[in-house]
């Protein structure tokens, strides 16, 4: 009986992509938390691209040809969807493992400054300019 393959979820660690950070190198990340989680955490990488893992096909084209690490809460199912989604399109794409709690726990991400109006847009999936994160850039 031959079965269907599944795709092994493809991991970055957070000290990993905080290595990365600042290198030519980084790969993009996407942060597809839902509006409600984003705010009710308010935490998030610092340069993250805030994107709605249901409108995925209207923003994938943006980001080929970058290497791209997806975020979530809690790096479980939106991200490792998201991620393997984005690989089947050709994208070099991995999970951020742990997602941003993980983050939060090792001190690693920073508190959002505010949620500007075309933030709450990304997240609740309509269309519009892409925003950045607005936290600012860890030192060093």
């Amino acid at each position: 009986m031959q079965g269907r393959v599944l795709p092994v979820p493809i991991t970055i660690t957070v000290e990993k992509l905080a290595r990365l950070s600042g290198t030519p190198g980084r790969p993009a990340v996407v942060d597809v938390r839902t509006y409600q989680v984003f705010l009710a955490h308010q935490r998030h990488v610092p340069g993250s691209l805030v994107r709605a893992s249901d409108r995925i096909a209207e923003w994938a084209p943006r980001v080929r040809g970058r290497s791209v690490v997806v975020v979530c809460e809690y790096g479980r199912r939106n991200s490792y969807g998201v991620a393997a989604w984005l690989r089947g399109a050709g994208v070099e794409a991995e999970a951020l493992q742990g997602g941003i709690s993980e983050g939060r726990r090792a001190a690693d991400f920073r508190p959002a400054r505010s949620v500007t109006a075309t933030s709450r847009a990304a997240l609740s999936g309509s269309r519009g300019p892409a925003p950045r994160s607005t936290a600012s850039p860890a030192p060093g």
